[in-house]
């Protein structure tokens, strides 16, 4: 499937068009069409009752300046007015124009709503959370991907079991890391991971309801490829994410999927298994299960810090090779866990 317009923007219309996916991942590089696109479609193409959501407080604040206000574009083209007002305490309302109380969008950041239970939310029909994934100089969010959850279980709510279809959860951010928080909850490190080295722009996953895209042809990119900025510095990191689209930050080189007949198992903390090879070499982490393990350590934190204490020598292990891993995801959610 062609994900592009003509005139070489994202094809948001026709990426969001199918009903049977709840959940839409967007992961692409910079100034795509990806946050307009969805804006776009949410409120004029098919307009419906939304709510967009930033992960901080901070981001919604300074919405409040009409240039850093996401819909002063959409007015411009569509010759609209609309305009972000208080609703109450953090919690703002995008309406047709400043003088009407109607919302087309609740806005509000992730850290807000995630604490917010029984709220009645039946009117909205989607959620937009914009730039999930943070730029490597912004101070992370603990336990997002939990955040998330409790989100749209706040939402969505019971509405399925009344016959109504689920609310819609629309993700977009750039490639700046695949160990994000989000990701990881949600199982789709891999997939992504899958999409990069394969070269694949859409990878639906129906038995979830998930649909994945992850432009890397970008005719806007190739275009700006040329500009001033991107021609003095075309190989940085940088660069490969805002133009290429790639996870600089993942390294392939840990990844090596092993016989476990090689191995004794040793430790299981979550879900992951640990296994120490018979030659005493190399340790190896997998979410496969064989033999009986001597330590099970549960998600607690009590038992996180037991397992973190117990094991130090770990972190030695990790940064002298002596640790291999089934996949990305294995191995970023190891990084995790040594790294509290």
């Amino acid at each position: 499937m062609n994900i592009y317009l003509p005139d070489g923007w994202l094809d948001v219309e026709k990426i969001l068009s199918p009903k049977q996916f709840w959940m839409i991942v967007m992961v692409g590089p910079r100034g795509t069409g990806k946050s307009y696109g969805v804006l776009e479609e949410l409120t004029i193409t098919h307009p419906i009752p939304y709510f967009y959501i930033r992960t901080k407080q901070k981001e919604i604040d300074l919405m409040k300046d009409p240039e850093l206000f996401p819909f002063t574009s959409i007015n411009e083209n569509h010759n609209t007015n609309y305009f972000l007002k208080k609703k109450l305490n953090e919690v703002s309302m995008i309406t047709k124009d400043p003088d009407s109380n109607d919302p087309i969008a609740l806005v509000s950041a992730l850290s807000t709503i995630a604490d917010v239970r029984g709220m009645d939310a039946k009117r909205y029909k989607a959620i937009f959370y914009d730039e999930f994934i943070p730029e490597k100089h912004v101070r992370k969010m603990r336990a997002q991907g939990i955040a998330v959850k409790h989100m749209y279980e706040t939402l969505n709510r019971n509405r399925e079991l009344l016959g109504e279809p689920p609310m819609r959860l629309i993700l977009c951010a750039n490639s700046e890391d695949i160990g994000n928080d989000v990701l990881m909850e949600y199982n789709l490190i891999d997939h992504l991971i899958d999409m990069q080295e394969r070269g694949l722009e859409l990878k639906d996953l129906p038995e979830r309801g998930i649909r994945l895209v992850f432009p890397m042809h970008s005719p806007i990119s190739e275009k700006k490829a040329h500009t001033v900025s991107y021609k003095s510095d075309p190989n940085s990191d940088y660069s490969r994410m805002a133009i290429n689209n790639e996870f600089t930050s993942y390294y392939k080189g840990n990844i090596k999927p092993m016989n476990l007949q090689d191995f004794e198992p040793k430790v299981i903390v979550g879900d992951l298994c640990i296994y120490k090879s018979k030659n005493n070499r190399v340790l190896y982490v997998t979410r496969y299960k064989k033999g009986k393990f001597v330590e099970v350590y549960h998600t607690t934190d009590f038992e996180l810090d037991q397992f973190r204490i117990r094991h130090r020598r770990l972190v030695d292990y990790y940064f002298k090779n002596k640790i291999k891993f089934e996949n990305a995801s294995c191995e970023i959610a190891f990084q995790h866990l040594i790294g509290g």
